[in-house]
Formats: structure tokens, sequence, C-alpha cells
């Protein structure tokens, strides 16, 4: 048996694929989809990307985050790598 892609592995392909992916992040409503660009517009703009995907990703394995919509999940990354970057920014 096959284990489903996580959200973040089918987000690189760029669009969906048509398949019924478990994770597709593309079929999300229109107010996630934009939510979603929006988030990872603003982290490449400020070169967080990489990191904020990374922290999605290891959010997506704890309990507690399990289950949240893809853009949720990256909203919370994006805030907490901001905030750690802010912190260096400031040193």
């Amino acid at each position: 048996m096959y284990e489903p892609l996580s959200s973040e592995s089918l987000l690189k392909l760029g669009s969906c694929c048509n398949n019924n992916c478990t994770n597709c992040p593309y079929k999300s409503s229109k107010i996630m989809s934009d939510k979603i660009e929006d988030i990872l517009y603003k982290a490449y703009e400020l070169g967080i990307y990489n990191e904020v995907i990374k922290e999605s990703k290891r959010l997506s394995k704890l309990k507690k985050h399990k289950y949240l919509e893809m853009g949720d999940r990256l909203e919370i990354a994006y805030n907490k790598i901001k905030k750690k970057n802010n912190g260096k920014d400031k040193q």
C-alpha cells in the first residue's frame, strides 16, 4: 500500500494532477488557495520559502497540527519562521 504524498510535495508540482490525491492543496476552496498563495509569496519575498515549507511539513507530523488545512498550517509555519528570523536580525 502506498502512503499519500504530502501537501507540500503536491504543491511543488505547480498544479493539480487530477488524480484525486488525498492531500491535494489545489482542490481547497478559493479562499484557502488564495491564503496559500499569499503566504508562499510573502515567504519567497522574505527569502524564507524553503524554511516555511520544511516547518509546515514538520508540523503536519505532530498530532496537534495533523488535521489542519494546509493554508492554516503554512500560516503557523510562516509566522514561526518569520518571528525566529526577526529575532536574529535584532542581535
